[in-house]
């Protein structure tokens, strides 16, 4: 048994000494040919980059100081007696493990410049933006399938006068991002849990300004882009969408990538209720395929040139994985901050 074994908390973990990836999702049970989708009815599952399903539901202690294991070989941060999160917010879905599973799935399917240009067209269609920034947005909604492998994770800053513009961008990113959720009607000390217990991506919208939340929430948007930043014992690292905080921008502007929305409105309503099932299978893919790339991603990512701005170097590491005009837009969108 490995006498430092790796830690999974969260929804995901990366090995890159055992060339390993595991990532959460739910099973869902039928009863009576009807599909639950009832947290309680849920069997919490791991799924490997090898296609081997752990329970982890299953696994207990048998004495408190007992360390539970994964596969032997990992260490569960807890036990885990129901679903982890809001079933409808995990991104991969009990349907295409399956196929995954049973070798149904393409490789090109999951290749990273096919689904980033898929998140691309996606956004096109749903939010006016300046045309580089569609680039960038890709890359950063890729980019949260992998962050537990990075150093660093830049957070998005939403600005604008448009709130119904920014409300719409922040939808969207909840959609193609991984386990996206939002921070609503949540005690700061919850919220901590959660970021330490399920990870994913967390939208800021309007949050609580109660004195005592205030504290929490500004180490949190003001720290939590550090892989290691943790506060009263929780870990706060983990992707962030931030809009409408005007008292936090200050404390996460110097570690975020800022988005400016258009002001004029756009909608397009029509444009969800047809493509729901290509939403789903998009953020399905994306968690597949970073099992399948991870270590090719990571040997770019360690294999960048230390700098004052490495927390870009994820945006920098996919861009030069998909290379084109990937790598291109995001040199030249830096290049006007001056922070590359």
């Amino acid at each position: 048994m490995n006498k430092n074994p790796d830690i999974f908390r969260g929804t995901q973990l990366f090995s890159h000494k055992n060339n390993e990836a595991l990532f959460y999702f739910n099973k869902i049970k039928v009863l009576n040919n009807q599909v639950r989708r009832i947290p309680s009815l849920l069997i919490c599952n791991l799924v490997t980059n090898t296609s081997e399903v752990v329970k982890l539901d299953t696994i207990k202690r048998k004495c408190p100081q007992e360390v539970l294991l994964i596969i032997s070989k990992y260490e569960l941060a807890q036990e885990i007696s129901c679903a982890i999160g809001d079933p409808y917010d995990i991104s991969l879905k009990q349907e295409w493990v399956d196929k995954f599973i049973s070798g149904q799935i393409r490789d090109e399917e999951l290749e990273p410049t096919h689904l980033i240009k898929s998140i691309h067209g996606h956004l096109k269609n749903l939010v006016h933006l300046p045309k580089n920034v569609y680039h960038i947005l890709s890359l950063w909604v890729y980019g949260t399938y992998f962050y537990s492998q990075f150093f660093y994770c830049p957070s998005l800053l939403i600005v604008g006068d448009n709130i119904d513009n920014k409300a719409e961008l922040a939808k969207i990113l909840k959609l193609f991002s991984l386990n996206g959720k939002y921070v609503r009607g949540i005690k700061a000390k919850d919220l901590l849990k959660l970021i330490n217990h399920e990870g994913g991506t967390f939208i800021f919208d309007n949050p609580n300004t109660s004195k005592y939340t205030k504290r929490i929430l500004l180490k949190i948007l003001g720290n939590g882009h550090f892989s290691f930043s943790s506060y009263l014992g929780y870990y706060i690292y983990s992707p962030k969408v931030i809009l409408n905080a005007p008292l936090y921008e200050q404390a996460a502007r110097d570690n975020s990538i800022q988005i400016s929305v258009s002001p004029e409105t756009y909608s397009n309503s029509n444009y969800y209720e047809e493509n729901q099932d290509k939403f789903s299978e998009l953020s399905s893919l994306c968690c597949l395929s970073a099992m399948k790339h991870f270590q090719q991603l990571y040997e770019i990512y360690w294999g960048l040139p230390k700098s004052t701005n490495e927390l870009y170097h994820p945006l920098v590491a996919i861009g030069k994985l998909v290379g084109g005009d990937y790598e291109k837009a995001f040199d030249d969108f830096y290049s006007v901050y001056q922070v590359v």
